[in-house]
């Protein structure tokens, strides 16, 4: 072969003619063929890996290994992006404050800067495509390839960044690469929605829910619970401190955050309802709305929810109300919260004074407020037994003051003899049973009626009064006892400072929340003493989780 037969082979071949190039050392046309990289840096990425077992990436490494080896370079580093989009974007901010939209590859810009820094001389990678699916990615790489002069090489693809020709084959190739991901993601987004509208889930493991979609029992009471206690409460943050205290971890981390139980709670799956957050639905980057949960539940063509086919665990009801306050929240509005208790042991103090029939009357005492006629400004808080017409004896009556400071007393002392040295976190989720929750509901429920009644309400007619009073009484009765033997457990074990500082940080309703910890019933029985006497300390009998009084 002739000289100039050669020359024209190189440069058809490579698009460089003999005398272009950088005249300050190594020629163009022998940075591509006459430069051997000493530290070559290898590049991998598979887009799609759920099951993280690496094969893709493993397989790409070991081919260009192979590759390095028929070119006679030495390679060093490894840069492996596994389960990574080359295509995907997301908000970032730059470290000048600004704000960009980029693919998110960290493992990439590492080797940008270890090739502009010298740290490596070339770059192997399997294909072009897994270098890069976006122009710009694209023209980073040029511009230092450009500067250092090292060259970049595949194995299913000629890449050469080094020559103007290579470069522009470079950018269509990129083009092409970023046009069959769009719509690739188009076809994807189509058939999720297609799923999605239909009721079709992919079957993976859900919290909840086995595999194949049974319930597991103890992770569906805990997202009850914790929806319990956001209804309740309004806070989000005491609904993570339930889930943290108790034995259910999340699926994908060793504690509970308040963003993982937001999620949790406000997907549409948690109550068995069809979920798409796709590129499909209008404004929608794959994350929860969160100005409008519910509206990433899909409804059919007469405006109801789509199912899943999961079993729900939290009632749809429940979830919208869920979804209603994070909406309100987000437009400004006040969250509405059910009535809470306004005095520290209303319904916790029994009464234990004596029926005519003989036996204990047993009914709850109701804290309320005394203003005497002489004294008007003077208010006087006090617990006191209901009235026969109310279900009670009405022959209990206790200032608020001292029984409220002698149960604050006795509840620290209580804990000094019988709390852990150290702190041992509650084996399970401190929460009231379904018997539990439904006394105090149907308690509020006939002290409502009966207040309707009293007042002349036209809601609430004698014969709807004196047919549903006996049976709701009979019902409160049957289930006061059925909750006593359920809360026998041993309370969660605290230290008493630990008590001691969530005592002072609390309200009235979190105060409650801590005596019903360790108190099953407070009984107020008979006092010895009369008229003016001292307060009688011994006529209040706390009865502790355990069964044993005091």
């Amino acid at each position: 072969m002739t000289k100039q037969q050669a020359r024209a082979i190189r440069q058809q071949v490579t698009g460089v003619a003999d005398g272009d190039g950088n005249r300050s050392g190594i020629m163009l046309i022998q940075g591509m063929f006459s430069y051997v990289p000493q530290n070559a840096g290898v590049y991998v990425r598979i887009s799609d890996d759920p099951r993280g077992l690496e094969r893709g990436v493993k397989r790409q490494i070991e081919d260009c290994r192979v590759k390095g080896d028929l070119l006679g370079w030495k390679v060093g580093k490894e840069y492996c992006e596994n389960d990574t989009s080359a295509y995907r974007k997301k908000k970032t901010t730059l470290p000048d404050g600004t704000v960009d939209w980029r693919v998110d590859r960290p493992k990439w810009r590492q080797m940008l800067e270890d090739l502009y820094h010298g740290r490596i001389d070339g770059i192997i990678v399997y294909d072009q495509d897994r270098l890069l699916r976006q122009p710009r990615d694209l023209e980073d790489l040029i511009d230092i390839v450009e500067f250092v002069k090292r060259p970049v090489t595949g194995i299913t693809s000629s890449i050469n960044l080094l020559t103007s020709e290579g470069r522009m084959l470079a950018r269509v190739l990129a083009a092409a690469a970023l046009k069959s991901s769009e719509d690739t993601a188009r076809r994807v987004s189509r058939a999720k929605l297609e799923d999605a509208v239909n009721g079709t889930r992919r079957k993976v493991r859900r919290f909840g829910w086995t595999l194949d979609g049974e319930i597991i029992e103890d992770e569906a009471k805990a997202v009850q619970a914790a929806a319990a206690t956001v209804l309740k409460t309004g806070s989000w943050t005491s609904a993570t401190v339930l889930l943290e205290h108790g034995a259910v971890r999340p699926m994908s981390a060793e504690h509970w955050s308040a963003s993982t139980v937001r999620n949790l709670l406000l997907s549409p799956t948690i109550a068995g309802l069809s979920l798409y957050r796709g590129a499909m639905r209008e404004n929608s980057n794959g994350n929860m709305n969160a100005a409008d949960p519910a509206s990433d539940a899909i409804k059919d063509a007469e405006g109801n929810y789509v199912k899943n086919g999961l079993p729900e665990i939290l009632e749809v009801a429940t979830w919208e109300k869920l979804c209603q306050m994070v909406k309100d929240a987000h437009e400004g509005k006040p969250p509405v919260l059910p009535p809470t208790k306004k005095y520290l042991l209303s319904g916790m103090l029994k009464c234990g004074s004596t029926r005519n029939d003989d036996t204990v009357c047993g009914t709850g005492l109701i804290g309320t407020v005394i203003r005497r006629k002489k004294y008007p400004d003077r208010v006087t808080v006090v617990y006191k037994c209901p009235g026969v017409a109310h279900g009670g004896c009405g022959k209990t009556y206790r200032q608020a003051a001292p029984v409220d400071a002698f149960i604050t007393d006795w509840l620290f002392r209580y804990l000094k003899r019988k709390a852990p040295r150290q702190t041992a976190a509650p084996a399970a989720p401190v929460e009231r049973s379904a018997n539990a929750v439904r006394l105090e509901e149907l308690q509020e429920r006939l002290a409502d009626m009966r207040n309707k009644y009293n007042t002349g309400d036209p809601s609430v007619s004698k014969e709807t009064f004196f047919s549903s009073v006996p049976a709701m009484e009979a019902t409160i009765k049957t289930l006061t006892a059925t909750v006593a033997k359920e809360q026998t457990a041993p309370a969660p074990r605290y230290t008493p400072d630990e008590v001691a500082a969530e005592w002072e940080q609390a309200d009235t309703a979190g105060k409650r929340a801590i005596l019903s910890r360790y108190l099953v019933a407070i009984e107020v029985k008979p006092s010895a003493a009369k008229g003016r006497a001292p307060f009688d300390h011994t006529a209040i009998v706390p009865i502790p989780k355990g069964g044993a009084k005091r």
